[in-house]
């Protein structure tokens, strides 16, 4: 055995160390954080919406966290391939072997929900007290006339509930939402910064691997696999970036849907104070009986201002709920591993999995 065949072999083994030491933390960080912080609640879009997008978005997250693992096992067999390559230049040594539990770990920490999501703590106490100055108004005004305050109340009180059931049905968990966005941006930089890969091939100085250190069918082969499994990071890296970019788009979805609700809820309340202010009037300067008809042919406009304000508030329900299913499109990648199947026979549903280390014979 020549002194290059021993020069050879260790290159392979530095070269495969260096992919243990560089892109494999990076590869396994990128499952983690998938794994660890994608994850969201069963009503993390509201109660509504979740019916509709969570039965999309986990099937989703699934296959991206399968094509992962495919891929961290596709990389460490790839390192103990290329060792077993050295090992057959120079058998006079056993082969090396290099322990992946040990190699440089990436941090992983909880990531931090941006600065642009809403915040929907306050529906409740909002509601709660843009109706409060109408009830207690048309409270004193009964109270005055010795009338019925219940009948007065009856269509404010049930539109004012109907209000608030419908913004609790669409209340999302918008830090949970912004957590796991930041966690798909996390995914994809992980897999952004697997680079070590790209550095094997040339003929120069500067390639990790050189043709001169091995340079034979397995290596062709091998280059070909390299290139491949190239392309699939920069596919996964694509695939969480999308489903960051799905998550933005249904948050501000949400968000519409939230304004336009609140808008009409901002009409509404504003009418009946107006209406309820000038109730008052007639109870001081006139006797209580045309009082009593001001009250209650204001207390009808007031009826028909809260059903015409639930009625728009109902059709930009049901518009921007159209919205929210439209943008919550979350890619679910199709993992198949069939045998009979050679990679680039289907480039569209190519993955990780369908990446046999064929080259190792």
């Amino acid at each position: 055995m020549s002194a290059d065949k021993k020069q050879d072999r260790a290159q392979i083994e530095q070269a495969a160390s260096a992919v243990a030491n560089d892109d494999y933390p990076h590869l396994k960080a990128a499952l983690q954080y998938a794994k660890d912080y994608t994850s969201l609640g069963s009503n993390a879009f509201g109660s509504v919406p979740s019916r509709i997008l969570m039965p999309r978005y986990n099937p989703a997250r699934e296959s991206q966290i399968k094509n992962l693992e495919d891929g961290l096992d596709r990389l460490a067999k790839m390192i103990a391939g290329m060792n077993e390559v050295a090992f057959r230049m120079a058998v006079t040594e056993k082969a090396n072997t290099i322990d992946l539990t040990r190699t440089p770990q990436v941090p992983v920490t909880r990531p931090d929900a941006p600065s642009d999501v809403i915040n929907g703590a306050s529906v409740l106490p909002r509601l709660v007290w843009s109706t409060i100055p109408y009830f207690f108004l048309l409270w004193r005004a009964s109270a005055l006339l010795k009338c019925s305050f219940a009948p007065l109340m009856v269509v404010p009180f049930a539109g004012s509930m109907l209000s608030l059931a419908m913004w609790v049905t669409v209340q999302p968990d918008d830090e949970e939402i912004g957590r796991a966005r930041s966690a798909w941006f996390s995914v994809a930089d992980e897999l952004d910064s697997i680079s070590t890969l790209r550095t094997f091939a040339g003929e120069g100085g500067g390639a990790l691997l050189p043709k001169t250190s091995w340079d034979d069918d397995a290596r062709k082969a091998f280059d070909v696999w390299v290139t491949n499994f190239e392309t699939e990071v920069d596919n996964a890296s694509t695939a969480a970036y999308n489903a960051m970019a799905a998550l933005e788009q249904t948050l501000e979805s949400v968000k519409d849907l939230h304004h336009a609700m609140r808008t009409q809820d901002y009409i509404t309340v504003g009418g009946l104070a107006v209406l309820s202010v000038v109730a008052l009037f007639p109870l001081y300067r006139a006797p209580a009986a045309v009082a009593q008809t001001v009250l209650t042919r204001i207390n009808a406009l007031a009826t028909g201002l809260t059903v015409g304000s639930l009625c728009l508030e109902l059709i930009a329900y049901g518009t921007k709920m159209g919205e929210v299913s439209e943008n919550g499109r979350f890619e679910k990648l199709n993992i198949d591993n069939d045998p009979a199947k050679k990679y680039g026979a289907d480039p569209v549903n190519d993955t990780f999995v369908d990446l046999d280390i064929d080259w190792l014979k």
